[in-house]
């Protein structure tokens, strides 16, 4: 395959970790970084092209070629969406992800590490990037916002949960107010994407200041903006202390 150039994952991780102004603060004001969590479960698209999006590489098995995949698994079969270092198995048609009896990888942060398949770091959820630069894959992430508790991790006062991926409420506040989110879900295989699965509005009942909308950070974090104003989410394995209405 062609080496190709895309932007460093180390520069997008520095600039990802560096959020500017807080929930009601000012602009300039220097907030924490939401944890990292990767995705995992189901295939990885290789990408065949230096151009935006997909173009599924086709050259991969014996004659006839196939499209070029990467299976990761938590292994187990469930992921632990709370936890930043985790093991995992694979498989794929790329050369040297076919399958291995005890063979495991680790997703570590943004890190990726299948030995003798592929190595290298996520871009987003739904992207990942190997060393080098030379192998781009994407993957539909599709969230489950349900398990935890999300704090806003500014002050850590505010606190939401959810029921299923739609809705739910800030049980913090007072008259525990609902809360509605539209996401958009990736679908990779298109031509026209999208390519990453966002936050497309994140609105709370009674919120003079209108919807937020934002990305995810990895499978256990959002970024969420509204004009100036950043709130950054983090999944928590608390449970609620009031339940939603």
């Amino acid at each position: 395959m062609s080496d190709r150039s895309f932007w460093s994952v180390s520069a997008l991780a520095t600039a990802a970790s560096l959020v500017l102004a807080s929930c009601g603060g000012g602009v300039g004001e220097l907030v924490a970084a939401v944890a990292f969590i990767g995705s995992a479960g189901g295939d990885w698209q290789v990408d065949g092209s230096a151009q935006p999006g997909l173009q599924p590489l086709i050259d991969c098995g014996p004659a006839p070629k196939v499209a070029c995949t990467i299976n990761i698994s938590a292994v187990g079969g469930t992921q632990d969406l709370f936890a930043t270092v985790f093991d995992v198995t694979y498989d794929g048609t790329m050369p040297g992800c076919a399958a291995v009896a005890g063979r495991r990888g680790r997703i570590d942060g943004k890190r990726i590490s299948l030995p003798g398949c592929f190595t290298g770091e996520y871009v987003t959820p739904n992207e990942a990037l190997s060393e080098g630069g030379a192998i781009r894959a994407f993957f539909n992430f599709r969230p489950d916002l349900e398990p935890g508790v999300w704090v806003e991790i500014q002050d850590g006062r505010r606190r939401f949960k959810f029921s299923g991926n739609s809705g739910g409420c800030e049980y913090t506040a007072a008259g525990r107010p609902t809360v509605t989110v539209g996401i958009v879900q990736s679908d990779v295989l298109q031509a026209a994407g999208p390519f990453e699965t966002t936050i497309g509005s994140f609105a709370v009942t009674g919120d003079a200041g209108g919807a937020w909308s934002g990305r995810f950070v990895g499978v256990s974090g959002m970024s969420l903006r509204r004009g100036n104003e950043v709130l950054e989410l983090e999944r928590r394995n608390e449970a609620p202390a009031t339940a939603c209405p």
